[in-house]
């Protein structure tokens, strides 16, 4: 784990185990899965600043916009049975691994006895769903991991955060050494959202729609108001020529929402 944050710091060397199928590894392959297996990864536009220091935190720049990741375990495909399968059952475990800051998360799901090569998860949908907030996009990871229920690791995958799509997407697994196995996967459901609550479950042309639709209510609003203040005289000049003055804003920026 040292390694990761050493790495996503900008470090441009770092010595490596490579007998040894262990978290670090794992890391640095999915890290590597960025730019088509290039071997070659952009640094984020902070850490290319001259004022950037990797062991200064102060230097780090969140993302002004973060992102909450939900994913929903749905089931596994021809999860290959270990010897002496007893029908002990299958769970994953679901962890970001964070950068600085932004908190290193983990989550497990509930167990399954019942699916053996296709194990399910779908029936108990708020024990096998996972929210993570997101700071930095473009340095974090989340590993997936297949494990029966004595803790043994029966496939895993580090996924870079920025690489994961909306929507059902099948987890292709890899081994301890993140060799691809031939067929095991895992069928999950992500939503990607912006982490304001206002704006949590909408995307920006709904966010548009609605504001377009608030707008034009508080247009309607006012200028009833408007109205009957003029019919009764219930207002003075210059409270009638502030509550025009607030319309006409209304109006203008509807115009630019529908532009």
């Amino acid at each position: 784990k040292q390694w990761y944050q050493r790495r996503v710091r900008g470090i441009q060397m770092v010595a490596l185990n490579f007998q040894m199928p262990d978290l670090p590894m794992q890391l640095n392959h999915g890290m590597f899965t960025r730019n088509h297996k290039t071997g070659y990864v952009l640094k984020p536009s902070f850490q290319r600043k001259d004022d950037y220091d990797p062991n200064d935190s102060g230097t780090y720049v969140f993302d002004p916009n973060p992102i909450i990741v939900t994913i929903r375990l749905w089931s596994g495909r021809l999860i290959g049975l270990p010897k002496g399968w007893n029908k002990a059952g299958f769970h994953v475990v679901v962890t970001k691994h964070g950068v600085g800051k932004s908190v290193t998360e983990q989550h497990r799901s509930a167990i399954d006895r019942t699916g053996g090569i296709t194990p399910k998860w779908y029936k108990e949908s708020g024990a096998n769903t996972f929210r993570f907030k997101v700071q930095y996009p473009q340095l974090e990871m989340i590993q997936f991991e297949l494990r029966s229920s004595n803790g043994d690791v029966h496939g895993q995958r580090c996924v870079p955060v920025d690489y994961i799509r909306k929507g059902f997407r099948s987890v292709l697994l890899h081994n301890s050494f993140s060799e691809e196995h031939e067929l095991a996967c895992l069928l999950v459901h992500v939503r990607i959202e912006p982490s304001t609550p206002a704006h949590q479950t909408c995307s920006f042309g709904e966010m548009n729609i609605m504001k377009d639709s608030q707008l034009q209510k508080k247009a309607s609003d006012l200028a009833n108001e408007i109205h009957c203040s003029v019919k009764y005289r219930q207002l003075s000049e210059a409270e009638l020529q502030s509550q025009q003055e607030t319309l006409e804003g209304y109006l203008a920026e509807m115009y630019k929402l529908k532009a």
